[in-house]
């Protein structure tokens, strides 16, 4: 997409530490690897003392020691104190290790109920500008804070669960330490069905999951029109290289992410063609809330949808099922926050550019059950220009004007109670004009930036206060579905408005591109309210058609953006009847009330070809027939041209005989004379029969017809092949004999 610099600058995110007991610590290995090692002296106990359910302290040299409360072991267990750092991970960027790593054995020892370990501190050997930090090792060998440790003048304490090694370090606090997962995937779309406006499949690919490092990978689709560089935050580059490219890359400490994709050059005229592709990002964390008056801010700054088409602008058929979305270029943002199975913030919202040539079509929606608004058109320029060819091609781009901040609430946590961050970015490109007669450059590309252009650290990914970043959750799955919410209370709110539908009738067709449901919210925006949005019925069956939906659509004060539906279609490849999918908006919450177009229906319309319904087709001639008579023959052949018309051909003694159908069967009277062509082959003074039994349709449009002309000789009769040429009107060209 020749735009290079699109990604520039590393975000700075501020992090504060404070102090709160973690639930769990994991172990490392099963063996005991603490015996010695290059970092530290030998242990001054070689002989581990035997630990039971009565509880017990453990010395280890220079004042370390671990105090077991009774009931923390169910069992006898040999646990020993030693200095060592033999097979242990690299500490992360940022940390400066003071004094002595302690080994604290067997590796893996779990606690039911937290013993307090204690080691050795200087406070003097902390650097200036620094912090003392109390870190251990988890069951995947990653280094973790043990967040409630208190730092005395001599010595540092912490309680935890689980046994590893353990290291006092100077913690920089720009630098966040915590463990930050990621499982990202590359799909391909792939052409399901021939033609510009067939069917698209997804191909998910298989997800990776990333963790403990800096992540930069660029997946290849295949060979591109336009591609764009790319420059990462580690300071590396892809530079362009026709190669349609998907990326992800996001710092170990979380602060930067970026995700892109670029539609391939793929011939859509070609079943098992890549048409497009999709990247997806999910990116999780963990935080602790320490002080009352946390805060916690996010910033998403750049977003750019990038569209060309070099093609002569000229009139297209339409996909039926879509604003002609030959092209296009689609944004997906998620961010929610939930502790538990209580889900107390989201925003997510919806970009793209769709069409083709210089018929471009930008959109800019929040996605229904964000709590505030994400954005709408009037947050990005959209400026459209000539393409490398002239006024016959163009160049769309979508692009976010300024950065949006959005603050998490963090009021209904207590001090004490952790709570994660989910980060959701999908980005989407499709190219359906791929191949003839698409032979000139056509592409799509999709950019999400979550690092501030200008490295100015602005535009942080997070900005947290009062905050201390944890590790976040080891499991890959979505957290769990948020809990039923109540409807909101009314209080005194006579401005709350009116939400409802924004039409009575939806279509969708069973591909790629989701169905456009919007919830609007008119006459009044005062107060926070809330509604039920839920799939409840229809002819289609939830989770073969579709993915059912139940979910609250909120508003906030003063909040009036409308809220785009996404229900998942199922798409399949077997030809049905169109069906139906009723939706119900209730429940109103906050005093609002609802309209009257509170429940509408959404249609599936199928795009698969299938085998036709048996017997007559009553739409054409009326009855399914249409007949001339005495007109034709007994023999016959029969043409179909491109735009539907039907060609039949046949004989009589004297003449080739034609006539010309328009699609629903009534004659095509333009054709000929009045719709029909008579011509002698052999002249009149024959009476035998002359039979038209073969026609064909060329691509410049005249016709030819092929058949037998008997004529009468002295010794019996004889039979010529004979071919005729028409124009595409009816009119003749030439005639010939063989």
């Amino acid at each position: 997409m020749n735009s290079p610099g699109i990604f520039q600058g590393i975000i700075r995110c501020i992090v504060i530490g404070f102090a709160l007991g973690l639930a769990a610590c994991g172990g490392g290995d099963d063996e005991d690897n603490g015996q010695g090692g290059a970092g530290g002296s030998q242990p001054t106990q070689p002989t581990p003392s035997g630990i039971g359910a009565a509880g017990g302290t453990v010395l280890g040299p220079n004042g370390s020691k671990v105090q077991v409360p009774s009931g923390a072991l169910a069992v006898v267990t040999a646990i020993a104190v030693n200095q060592s750092a033999a097979n242990t991970p690299p500490l992360p960027a940022g940390l400066t290790p003071i004094g002595q790593m302690f080994a604290f054995t067997p590796h893996g020892t779990t606690f039911a109920t937290p013993v307090t370990v204690t080691m050795p501190f200087d406070p003097s050997a902390v650097p200036a500008g620094l912090t003392p930090a109390l870190f251990k090792t988890n069951a995947q060998n990653q280094w973790v804070e043990v967040v409630n440790a208190t730092f005395g003048a001599s010595s540092v304490t912490g309680q935890v669960t689980s046994f590893s090694d353990f290291q006092v370090v100077a913690e920089d606090p720009g630098v966040a330490s915590a463990v930050v997962r990621r499982t990202y995937t590359f799909s391909d779309l792939v052409n399901a069905s021939i033609g510009a406006v067939g069917e698209q499949n997804l191909t998910r690919g298989a997800p990776i999951v990333s963790f403990g490092k800096d992540l930069v990978d660029p997946h290849e689709f295949g060979a591109a029109n336009f591609d764009s560089g790319f420059a990462f935050f580690d300071g590396t580059r892809l530079e362009s290289d026709d190669i349609a490219h998907g990326i992800v890359a996001s710092a170990v400490n979380g602060k930067t992410l970026q995700v892109a994709t670029e539609a391939p050059r793929a011939n859509a005229n070609i079943l098992g063609e890549v048409v497009g592709s999709e990247t997806e990002l999910i990116q999780r964390q963990a935080f602790l809330k320490e002080e009352e008056g946390a805060t916690l801010t996010f910033t998403l700054p750049l977003v750019r949808i990038e569209t060309h088409d070099d093609n002569i602008s000229q009139a297209r058929p339409c996909d039926p099922f879509a604003e002609c979305d030959f092209i296009r270029g689609e944004l997906n943002v998620e961010v929610k926050a939930f502790t538990g199975n209580t889900e107390f913030f989201h925003i997510s919202g919806i970009a793209s550019v769709t069409g083709f040539a210089q018929n471009w079509h930008p959109s800019a929606r929040t996605v229904i059950g964000s709590s505030v608004p994400l954005w709408n058109i009037g947050d990005f320029e959209f400026p459209v220009t000539a393409g490398p060819n002239g006024a016959s091609g163009s160049q769309a781009v979508l692009r976010l004007l300024a950065p949006q901040t959005f603050s998490v609430d963090l009021s209904s946590l207590n001090v004490g109670q952790s709570f994660n961050i989910r980060i959701k970015a999908n980005a989407h490109a499709h190219n359906r004009l791929g191949g003839p007669p698409s032979e000139r450059p056509v592409s799509a590309g999709a950019y999400i930036n979550f690092e501030s252009p200008s490295g100015s650290g602005a535009g942080s990914l997070f900005v947290a206060n009062g905050l201390k970043e944890l590790e976040a959750p080891a499991d890959d799955p979505d957290p769990p579905p948020p809990i039923p919410f109540p409807p909101l209370p009314c209080g005194s709110n006579p401005g709350a408005g009116v939400l409802q539908f924004s039409a009575a009738t939806y279509t969708t067709p069973e591909r790629d591109s989701p169905p456009t449901v919007l919830v609007t919210r008119t006459g009044g925006s005062s107060g926070r309210v809330s509604a039920t949005f839920t799939t409840i019925g229809g002819t289609a069956v939830a989770d073969s058609d579709f993915e059912p939906v139940n979910v609250t659509v909120f508003f906030a004060d003063g909040d009036s953006e409308p809220r785009i539906v996404e229900i998942p279609i199922v798409a399949d490849s077997i030809a049905e009847a169109d069906e139906t999918v009723e939706l119900e908006l209730s429940q109103p919450g906050g005093c609002v009330q609802l309209g009257p177009q509170s429940t509408a229906i959404l249609t599936i319309l199928d795009d698969d070809t299938g085998p036709g319904p048996s017997g007559l087709d009553g739409t054409f001639g009326g009855d399914g027939k249409a007949t001339l008579a005495a007109f034709g023959g007994d023999r016959s052949g029969m043409a179909v041209q491109s735009d539907g018309k039907v060609i039949m051909v046949g004989g009589t003694f004297s003449d080739f005989v034609m006539a010309r159908f328009r699609a629903d069967g009534t004659l095509d009277d333009s054709f000929g004379d009045s719709g029909k062509v008579t011509t002698p082959i052999v002249g009149s003074e024959n009476s035998l029969p002359q039979e038209a039994n073969a026609v064909a349709v060329q691509r410049d449009g005249k016709i030819v017809v092929a058949g037998n002309a008997f004529r009468r000789q002295r010794q019996g009769d004889d039979a010529d092949r004979r071919l005729r040429k028409l124009a595409a009107a009816g009119s003749q060209c030439s005639s010939s004999a063989a």
